[in-house]
């Protein structure tokens, strides 16, 4: 054979699979499989020389290792009440483990029970003070601009300097009030421009209203309902159009 008389002359025959550098180009070749990082000469067994640590893959199917029947729930209720499976608030997913943890990786935020799930606040889903109040159980911090749950005296994780739990405690503008941004505005009204007047809470699409005066942007009342504009109608922004879409003060 070859004789070496320095390291340099060590090198030995050199795997022809070497130099496919993931899986899928692995088992795409004759004879070369995937193991450990690496493809290497083998068969449907194994490697052809030494051994593989982990999963030797042979077939593009195998590449994508095995897959975690845990991850089909996709809330923390519905995991935790599968056979070994945790919920990683983290991540916001289900996958295999135990009490401890997951099987694989880490997650410092594990619930293994239903118990230990993060609670929901369904009051979060409300923007603004008037529907805030409106819903039992929620409150409206105006310090945070969110609504969360309480009750009379404040809500029922943390504190808040301006509280508001009935209708009656929102500061809000009603509709002709100036404004300079939405939550300024009581309900559904928006803080914008109109054709008769400047910057200030009006009526949406949709919205009720008594003159076209009420409603924002360029948009008409008609029959109490303030009504978005067709194709080539002036508009002050998307907002105004049917479409969706202003373009040089015209809607598409």
């Amino acid at each position: 054979g070859d004789w070496a008389w320095v390291a340099s002359e060590c090198t030995g025959p050199t795997d022809a699979c070497a130099d496919a550098t993931t899986c899928d180009a692995c088992t795409a070749r004759s004879g070369c499989g995937f193991c450990d990082g690496a493809c290497r000469s083998g068969d449907s067994s194994g490697p052809t020389t030494g051994t593989c640590s982990g999963d030797w893959s042979w077939i593009a199917s195998e590449c994508a290792g095995p897959v975690d029947t845990c991850a089909t729930n996709t809330d923390c209720a519905s995991c935790t009440a599968a056979s070994s499976c945790g919920w990683c608030a983290g991540t916001g997913r289900c996958s295999s483990g135990s009490s401890a943890g997951p099987s694989t990786g880490t997650c410092s935020t594990w619930s293994w029970l239903a118990s230990s799930c993060p609670v929901i606040d369904t009051c979060t889903d409300n923007s603004t003070c008037l529907d805030c109040t409106e819903q039992a159980g929620c409150g409206y911090c105006a310090t945070s601009g969110e609504c969360v749950s309480g009750g009379l005296t404040g809500p029922t994780r943390g504190t808040c300097a301006d509280w508001d739990y009935t209708s009656t405690q929102c500061t809000c503008s009603p509709p002709a009030a100036a404004c300079t941004m939405d939550s300024m505005c009581c309900g559904d009204l928006s803080c914008r421009r109109g054709a008769s007047f400047g910057v200030r809470c009006c009526t949406e699409s949709t919205g009720t209203c008594g003159t076209g005066a009420d409603c924002c942007g360029y948009m008409d009342c008609v029959a109490g309902r303030c009504t978005c504009r067709a194709a080539g109608r002036g508009c002050l922004d998307n907002r105004d159009c049917c479409s969706n879409t202003c373009t040089a003060g015209r809607c598409a």
